[in-house]
């Protein structure tokens, strides 16, 4: 966790108590914590022919501690409102009535709400959907338990959350149907901005990402620069036939 993250996190606490003593109640968090103290420094050393690299975890046990302690010790409730307006805004220029749509790795449901503003069935998925979330179920985007082919679009925000990125886009080609749209809203590469500290596979270069997806089946179709939930690049994909 960078300090400037943490220096953010303990100024929330002390401004909401109420919130800081159901965080120390959260053994999620306490797992999280526990990473950042012995494992946070784990990136793998960067391969010239890899298009991304990953993070060493002891286990996938630890990975899965690592990423369900984010929304036990962060407050994401601006970002819900923020980039709820922001994604519905984007969507609005296509119709989206009636068809179905996944959100992976969703957190508090923020990509889903958005996706219910502008007429779609959507659902997410959540290592950590937190408590009483009616938008999130809980589930893993290495081994989704969807049908094959049973949605028209997929939407990701965090792909760089992914410990195994051609494992999760299989997963993602397998559910989607026949020319079927891949949404991953991509922060920009390491060699333009720092990811986050619950990142586990990370890129040099945005086209470094667009290959390593296209190499698993995809075509990419469209892309666009977005200023919500970061700077970067929306990408959209199509399944290839």
């Amino acid at each position: 966790m960078s300090a400037r993250t943490l220096a953010r996190t303990v100024t929330k606490a002390v401004r909401r108590p109420v919130r800081t003593t159901r965080v120390l109640l959260d053994r999620r968090a306490w797992a999280g914590l526990a990473w950042f103290v012995r494992d946070a420094r784990s990136w793998q050393p960067a391969d010239a022919d890899q298009l991304v690299t990953s993070r060493r975890y002891r286990s996938y046990k630890s990975y899965v501690a690592h990423q369900r302690s984010k929304l036990a010790l962060l407050d994401l409730s601006e970002y819900d409102r923020r980039f709820r307006a922001a994604l519905a805004a984007r969507l609005a220029g296509e119709d989206w009535t009636g068809r179905s749509v996944l959100c992976l790795a969703a957190r508090l449901g923020t990509e889903v709400k958005a996706f219910h503003d502008v007429g779609a069935f959507a659902v997410g998925i959540d290592l950590n959907p937190g408590e009483e979330n009616p938008w999130v179920l809980h589930g893993d985007f290495h081994h989704l338990v969807f049908p094959d082919r049973c949605v028209d679009a997929v939407y990701c925000n965090a792909l760089d959350h992914a410990l195994d990125l051609d494992r999760t886009v299989d997963e993602i080609r397998r559910v989607l149907r026949p020319d079927g749209r891949l949404i991953v809203d991509a922060q920009q590469g390491v060699a333009d901005a720092a990811f986050d500290a619950w990142a586990a596979t990370a890129w040099k270069e945005t086209d470094d990402l667009v290959k390593a997806i296209e190499a698993r089946g995809m075509t990419l179709l469209d892309r666009q620069g977005i200023t919500e939930p970061w700077p970067g690049e929306q990408l959209v994909f199509v399944t290839s036939r």
